[in-house]
């Protein structure tokens, strides 16, 4: 997972304004 957001950074914003989880997010960064 973390590949995947330095791969693509842009994705990853998406993703967490997807997630209504905010720690989810975090967790990801």
């Amino acid at each position: 997972m973390r590949l995947l957001t330095i791969t693509k950074p842009t994705a990853s914003r998406s993703s967490l304004v997807h997630r209504p989880h905010p720690r989810t997010s975090v967790k990801r960064m």
